[in-house]
């Protein structure tokens, strides 16, 4: 449990900071996506793993991204948009599941995991305009200049290539 704290815990501070910023129109409208993908998620765990074992944990996450953090952040910055948080909490959470150590996530389930959510994304992709995949590269560089860790910028700097999304080189 403590290794899944600490998985998920960046993530879930990305988009806790995130929410002080956008209006409350927009909070609302993560508080409806978030419950959405809970669901989903926890649909799929219940195909993988079955009913009894399937992580109902997975249904409470909405609930936890929805709570703002303590304090807001200290530079309140530039208004963020729902994209802007969702890039960077995605990047930011695929970041800690491939930087996890061995007995937090085992490597071959980190694979799978970054596989299937990778492939999920770049197929959505496929079907939307470039304008969209030009948006998300943009989003997920600037999340990346954003980052502080050394290990997660190094992680973030290359993500929009490690997973596809454009060619190296670019």
């Amino acid at each position: 449990m403590e290794g899944k704290a600490r998985l998920t815990g960046r993530g879930i501070r990305t988009v806790q900071e995130g929410l002080h910023r956008p209006a409350e129109a927009d909070r609302q409208e993560f508080a409806r996506v978030f419950r959405r993908l809970a669901g989903a998620m926890h649909s799929q765990d219940m195909v993988y793993r079955g009913f009894w074992k399937a992580d109902r944990s997975l249904l409470e996450l909405p609930a936890e991204l929805c709570l703002p953090a303590q304090e807001p952040p200290t530079v309140a910055g530039t208004p963020v948009t729902r994209a802007q948080v969702l890039a960077a909490a995605y990047m930011t959470l695929l970041g800690s599941i491939e930087l996890a150590a061995a007995d937090t996530v085992d490597d071959d389930e980190a694979v799978k995991i970054t596989e299937a959510w990778t492939a999920t994304l770049l197929r959505r992709l496929d079907r939307a305009p470039d304008e969209d995949r030009q948006e998300l590269i943009h989003l997920f560089r600037e999340a990346a200049d954003e980052e502080v860790d050394p290990t997660h910028k190094a992680f973030a700097s290359g993500f929009p290539e490690a997973i596809g999304l454009v060619e190296e080189g670019d």
